[in-house]
């Protein structure tokens, strides 16, 4: 099974932790962090609309909806920079895609279970997701706050506001434990901006010293919403 690209930890392999690589077959160095000043994701629409003389309205639309998703960090530390910016510099900035978590919309799973390399997930709304490749939410992330960890695989079905079910084919495929989990859809992107603003800088010599940044990081999907 190919690689999976995923922002911001790097490459993810069929059998792998959630740790990301900077190059196939490396070791796995990072693990997934959430955007500490929020992600907002919105529908972009196209459609060209025509009035007439009687006031009746004609549309077009020029291409399918996609999205358009924003990840805000603050006050974060230069290692946590430096990994960002190493993302942007793996997919040789705007030039090549890969996948991002859509944490806008944040579900929590009253049932979830995870059984031979499959993922079923309760949960009440289930509109963003699809099992229709090409479209934002054809794969699906549980993500664990407690270990930092993810489990990502594609939709193989859907009940409409009820459950979920998707192949655990990257992350933490072998150790991940139900808890408190979220589940998200995630979308194949493009990067449209990456936006640093250098805040103050943190004498320490350890791991978490160098400059702090805020960061704004903008996405555009590859695909339809």
């Amino acid at each position: 099974m190919a690689d999976l690209h995923l922002f911001p930890i790097g490459i993810l392999c069929a059998t792998d932790t959630s740790l990301g690589r900077w190059t196939t077959g490396g070791t796995g160095v990072n693990d997934f962090f959430e955007p500490n000043d929020g992600c907002t994701s919105q529908p972009v629409d196209t459609t060209l609309q025509s009035t007439f003389e009687n006031h009746s309205i004609q549309a077009r639309e020029k291409i399918p909806i996609y999205r358009s998703i924003q990840y805000s960090y603050k006050d974060i530390w230069h290692r946590e920079y430096e990994m960002i910016e190493r993302f942007y510099e793996h997919r040789k900035g705007k030039a090549h895609r890969f996948y991002v978590v859509d944490l806008s919309v944040r579900a929590i799973p009253t049932a979830l279970t995870i059984t031979v390399g499959t993922v079923s997930a309760t949960i009440p709304d289930t509109h963003r997701f699809t099992t229709i490749a090409g479209k934002g939410g054809y794969y699906a992330c549980c993500y664990k706050p407690s270990t930092a960890s993810v489990l990502i695989g594609r939709m193989i079905s859907l009940s409409a506001d009820a459950n979920i079910t998707f192949a655990a084919s990257w992350g933490d495929v072998g150790t991940f434990k139900a808890g408190e989990t979220f589940v998200y859809p995630m979308v194949e992107v493009y990067f449209t901006s990456m936006q640093p603003k250098p805040k103050e800088f943190n004498p320490e010599i350890a791991l978490d010293g160098g400059q702090m940044y805020d960061l704004e990081v903008g996405f555009i999907q590859y695909g339809c919403d």
